[in-house]
């Protein structure tokens, strides 16, 4: 979970790698990560 939420906040400093994700609130390594990120607070509370 740890990694994949460091990954989320980099992207935030990172060009985007294609014109699709110019439009895009978020970029697509955020949106990959996101799942994750959910997954792994699910376990801890669980």
């Amino acid at each position: 979970m740890m990694l994949f939420s460091f990954r989320f906040f980099v992207e935030f400093v990172k060009e985007n790698q294609t014109g699709v994700e110019e439009g895009m609130a978020f970029n697509m390594g955020q949106l990959l990560s996101a799942p994750f990120i959910a997954l792994g607070v699910i376990s801890i509370v669980k």
